[in-house]
């Protein structure tokens, strides 16, 4: 723990909460950076003469968290470190935890728990139910912090925490540590183990309090990527201030997108989407559209005037309606992309910055993370009920419903890792973490997707 002139009573409360862990084999290792009112030295001595298990170090000049936090590192005798901060709590099961963990996963390098926040009269709100181990969201901010342990080996091996990084030393950490180990030992405890206390100053009590931290978190994410050899700009995500957003740099020459669109007439929406897809920025893609036995001449005559213009292939297909089994045909039999885009024919990009985003960054995403699924969130409006779901007879089975539809998000994959044949059904629903996972009709190996 290192501190540096916190109120009295937050730091009583962050010992008290260690003091009380049920877990008795359990030291605090306690560094202050000089801080400025002598109550709070006085304060740690006392609590040290009461508790043998509080070791403190106390600096001479202000070195700041970083070099504060390694001081206390080297007063642990243990095997495991965690990070507490000085004005936050552990739960009192929160080390038992952490022991049964690494009973259940003796691999475990790095173990993290769920969180809350707590404010000053103790009341907790705002809990985050975090998902195991998962690279792509912690490119996008620090889930893992609280509550965070780590191997006391593998903190030797990395050198602790890295001066220059402060207010964000902890996000270097986790993406130093997790460059050094392997996938599976990075263990997520499913538990709200730590309260978060929103203090004035706080970046729990939002982003603009610290725009440092920002800072110096966007420099250990730059250089995460560079430790693993990807090329991408670090950005501040618009519509998530606070958190990063990394733009994969597009490979040269730019992979071929095959976007796979089934119809059944619905002339208006699939002139609007065929219409909007000329919007996009992104230079080489194909468009085939799964004609389902349209037999509207004002749809028969788009489709013969934009395959005349070269904007489409139109990919015949009139047997009975199966939603799966026609795009499933259309990418074995028609598609010619290393990426493959689904997309309905409702579908319509809005606005011309936001289609060059889109038409690029999930293949430029799974390019560069060598994923083989990936999806993009959509907003969503009203349709009339001439929209493709109505135009369609309900004959032949499908595991794509309409409930299903209703929450899609576009969503690509590389074609190389379409198992082959392709099975029957399947369909890529919006889950409820809002990215696109693959709904299976059967058991394929769990090795078949892969998230991006």
């Amino acid at each position: 723990m290192p501190v540096y002139g916190p109120q009295d009573d937050d730091l009583l409360r962050a010992i008290a909460s260690v003091r009380a862990q049920v877990y008795p084999h359990w030291e605090l290792c306690i560094c202050d950076d000089t801080s400025p009112d002598e109550r709070t030295r006085e304060l740690l001595r006392a609590q040290a003469a009461e508790e043998p298990r509080i070791r403190l170090a106390f600096h001479e000049h202000n070195q700041h968290i970083s070099a504060a936090s390694n001081t206390a590192i080297a007063l642990a005798q243990g095997d495991w470190i965690a990070f507490l901060d000085q004005d936050d709590e552990l739960r009192p099961h929160t080390l038992l935890s952490v022991a049964q963990a690494l009973q259940q996963h003796p691999q475990a390098r790095v173990l993290y728990s769920d969180e809350d926040k707590i404010d000053g009269q103790g009341r907790r709100f705002d809990p985050y139910f975090k998902p195991d181990f998962n690279l792509g969201l912690l490119r996008s901010h620090n889930y893992m912090c609280h509550f965070a342990v780590y191997q006391h080996a593998l903190m030797r091996e990395l050198g602790g925490l890295r001066k220059g990084f402060e207010g964000a030393q902890d996000y270097d950490m986790v993406l130093r540590a997790i460059d050094a180990v392997p996938r599976e030992a990075v263990i997520h405890i499913p538990r709200i183990l730590y309260h978060w206390r929103t203090a004035v100053g706080s970046t729990a009590s939002g982003h603009g309090n610290k725009s440092y931290a920002f800072k110096a978190g966007q420099r250990a994410l730059r250089e995460h990527l560079q430790r693993r050899g990807l090329s991408g700009d670090i950005i501040e995500a618009a519509e998530a201030p606070g958190m990063y957003r990394v733009t994969w740099q597009r490979p040269q020459p730019a992979p071929l997108v095959s976007i796979v669109i089934p119809t059944r007439n619905g002339h208006a929406i699939l002139r609007q989407c065929l219409d909007s897809l000329r919007q996009t920025a992104y230079p080489h893609y194909e468009v085939i559209v799964v004609d389902n036995g349209s037999d509207e001449p004002a749809t028969l005559e788009l489709l013969a005037e934009r395959s005349r213009s070269g904007q489409i292939r139109v990919q015949r297909d009139d047997s009975p309606f199966n939603f799966s089994a026609l795009n499933n045909r259309a990418v074995q039999q028609a598609a010619r992309g290393e990426f493959v885009l689904l997309m309905n024919n409702d579908i319509e990009i809005t606005h011309p910055n936001g289609s060059t985003r889109w038409s690029a960054r999930p293949w430029s995403r799974a390019w560069a993370v060598s994923a083989r699924a990936c999806g993009i969130r959509m907003g969503a409006c009203s349709t009339p009920a001439s929209s493709w779901s109505a135009a369609w007879p309900a004959t032949g089975t499908s595991c794509c419903t309409e409930a299903n539809m209703a929450t899609w998000a576009a969503p690509c994959w590389r074609r190389t890792s379409l198992p082959s044949p392709p099975p029957a059904c399947w369909c890529a629903a919006a889950s409820m973490t809002k990215w696109a996972g693959w709904t299976k009709a059967w058991p394929w190996p769990s090795t078949t997707w892969t998230s991006a």
